[in-house]
């Protein structure tokens, strides 16, 4: 019985820090002279044209068209699924910018 318990409490730990893994998305690991030119909490703007969007599916799709409207100066360079969620499901996607040369 008691190996039951601990087994069910180290599945319940490993549950709970995997959750709280996706530090991408906190606001608090950006570079504090970064200027954000994004009024959507879920973007994130790490500096140099790279933003990260805590969205999946077709949210990050709406999102990312919304953004590419409003900000027709920036070109999309790459973007790449951050997959640190449990079993290597997305949580948000790396996406990377230029500006457009006129």
């Amino acid at each position: 019985m008691k190996k039951l318990f601990f087994v069910s409490l180290l599945a319940i730990m490993i549950m709970a820090i995997t959750q709280s893994c996706d530090s991408a998305a906190n606001k608090k690991n950006v570079q504090e002279n970064n200027t954000t030119i994004s009024s959507d909490s879920g973007i994130v703007d790490y500096g140099n044209g790279v933003f990260y969007f805590h969205y999946i599916g077709s949210k990050f799709a709406n999102k990312l068209s919304d953004f590419i409207k409003i900000h027709p100066e920036l070109e999309l360079q790459s973007f790449s699924g951050n997959g640190t969620k449990f079993y290597g499901r997305d949580r948000g996607y790396f996406v990377v910018f230029k500006t457009k040369n006129k």
